[in-house]
C-alpha cells in the first residue's frame, strides 16, 4: 500500500489513498478468478455429484 505524507496537498493525499485501494481491489479481483478457476477441481476431490 502506499504511504502519504500528512503534508502534502490534498490532491496528492487523495491520490495515494486511491492507489492502494486500486491495488488492493486488483488483489481481489485476482483471487477471485482464481477461485474461480480452480472451483471445478475443488468440486472433484470432495466427489461432488451436482
Amino acid at each position: 500500500m502506499a504511504s502519504v505524507d500528512d503534508s502534502a496537498p490534498g490532491v496528492d493525499r487523495l491520490r495515494g489513498y486511491t492507489d492502494g485501494y486500486e491495488q488492493l481491489s486488483l488483489y481481489a479481483v485476482i483471487c477471485g478468478v482464481v477461485l474461480i478457476a480452480i472451483s471445478p477441481f475443488v468440486r472433484k476431490l470432495m466427489h461432488d455429484e451436482a
